[in-house]
């Protein structure tokens, strides 16, 4: 039997769903979490007969939860305004003003700051929020995952500060068509190609054109659409020609691509994607960045939807050192009902165990704010 904790007066409300299950003194089950005790009546029979809850349980909470006093920034709450920022920053590189390189300096400082303050956060908006994003919300996913697979890799920090830049503006030039082009499920025309093929050197030039004065951010730009093996665009570099802020950038744009949906296609598993990723690069003799994808994001990233053994669905909110058991907190019920709350779940216990990842169709109307627990 495990080990129990007495419930205080006031751990459980009547109105309100249970936080987790309530056993007897001899750990015999009275109520299951998510039950509702509807009247005062019934609770303090609870009371007389003696609540307790699993130890384990209850320390697990315990450390998930955060003091109330700690104030920390909300990544889902600030991206509408980096994305502002970012379509402001845009259209001054475009009209060339001369505060450019300023504001993008400054952005990705922001961006970098923001990721490492609350990583997993980061991560989530990625697969949290990847229902058809719009041409902006997929640059800010690649600069939030280039800047995690950067530190992953332990770049200095002027090349980490080099590399988000890139991020924020490979695709300048491309933007006008990239919400189009995503939309398109057959082959691309002899246009549209040279679009694509064109972008990389269009975006740099823009870029110096402006004012900017990074040549590490215009390599990865100018590079991150080439493969090892030469047979990528514009130049057919190879190997270790290419420098290696355009292969992390290159990975981060291929996985926002394959892990968000598009109107032709549903999204693929985090899990899945990363394995083609690596399997597509296993000839690769510089495996670094391939490792760095898989260590950084696991095969259950922040951000996910999980089927668990009780056959209840979950999204995955942190990561922790078993990138096998991660964080996660429970938000429809076996039947397919989704619960009023998030429920921690313990995923080294066999019946809240990870089965497989869960289509993100499923997702339910739970907010980012409840799942991460901000204020």
């Amino acid at each position: 039997m495990p080990e129990m904790t007495k419930l205080k007066p006031g751990a459980i409300k009547v109105g309100e769903p249970l936080l987790h299950d309530v056993f007897d003194e001899g750990g015999n089950l009275l109520l299951r979490q998510g039950v509702v005790v509807g009247t005062r009546e019934q609770l303090d029979k609870l009371y007389q007969r003696g609540m307790y809850q699993d130890a384990s349980t209850a320390a697990a909470a315990a450390k998930a939860a955060v003091p109330p006093n700690q104030l920390r920034r909300n990544p889902f709450e600030e991206f509408p305004l980096l994305i502002n920022q970012l379509k402001l920053l845009l259209s001054h590189i475009t009209e060339k003003h001369e505060d450019s390189g300023k504001r993008l300096q400054r952005l990705a400082r922001e961006i970098r700051k923001l990721s490492s303050e609350e990583s997993d956060a980061c991560i989530a908006l990625v697969h949290f929020h990847a229902d058809e994003p719009t041409a902006y919300e997929q640059t800010l996913f690649h600069a939030f995952l280039a800047e995690r697979l950067g530190r992953r890799l332990e770049l200095p920090e002027e090349h980490m500060e080099s590399l988000v830049m890139a991020a924020l503006t490979a695709n300048l030039a491309l933007l006008p068509h990239l919400d189009r082009l995503n939309q398109i499920n057959r082959a691309l025309n002899d246009e549209q190609r040279a679009v694509l093929n064109k972008h990389p050197g269009l975006s740099a030039q823009a870029l110096m054109d402006a004012g900017v004065r990074d040549q590490r951010c215009f390599d990865a730009i100018l590079q991150h659409h080439e493969n090892f093996d030469g047979s990528g665009y514009p130049s057919g570099l190879v190997g270790t020609q290419i420098c290696t802020e355009a292969r992390i950038l290159a990975i981060a744009e291929r996985y926002t691509a394959m892990v968000n949906q598009r109107a032709y296609r549903p999204r693929m598993a985090p899990g899945l994607a990363q394995e083609r990723i690596a399997e597509a690069g296993r000839q690769d003799p510089d495996q670094a960045v391939y490792a760095a994808l898989v260590a950084e994001l696991t095969p259950y990233p922040p951000g996910a939807l999980v089927l668990l053994a009780n056959e209840e669905l979950a999204v995955v909110t942190h990561r922790s050192e078993d990138p096998q058991v991660p964080r996660v907190r429970a938000v429809v019920s076996p039947k397919g009902l989704p619960y009023g709350g998030a429920f921690l779940r313990d995923c080294r216990k066999s019946e809240y165990r990870i089965v497989r990842s869960s289509p993100a169709e499923q997702k339910p109307a739970i907010g980012a704010a409840t799942l991460w627990e901000y204020a």
